[in-house]
């Protein structure tokens, strides 16, 4: 049984994105509570938006933050690769509002203009 929560966005099809990967960035301002290389979720960066409200980015080839660090929407928190249990380059983005699991592509807008 595997339980598959949050989405999985697949880099641009054209171009040399593999010398230079899209860069993965958090939904909204935050604090980054994990950055961390796992077996399964591979480079894995969790940020805190406060109000128990967490996003998470896995498989990226990078980290380009440490725990501890103030993040905004336009740095990255390291770019997309596929690094773990992945079938391909990809970023799985999810989304945890007070340990639910909520689609992070619905409440993007909502979750950014709420804890700005």
């Amino acid at each position: 049984v595997s339980i598959h929560s949050g989405v999985d966005l697949a880099p641009p099809t054209s171009g040399a994105w593999s010398q230079s990967p899209p860069s993965a960035h958090s939904m909204a301002p935050g604090v980054v509570v994990l950055a961390q290389s796992l077996w399964l979720e591979g480079n894995m960066v969790v940020v805190y938006h406060g109000d128990s409200i967490y996003t998470t980015y896995c498989h990226l080839k990078n980290m380009r933050v440490k725990v501890g660090a103030l993040v905004a929407v336009g740095p990255p928190v390291g770019h997309v690769g596929s690094t773990g249990h992945s079938s391909g380059p990809h970023l799985h983005l999810a989304l945890r509002i007070h340990g639910v699991n909520v689609d992070p592509l619905a409440a993007r807008d909502t979750l950014n203009s709420a804890v700005r």
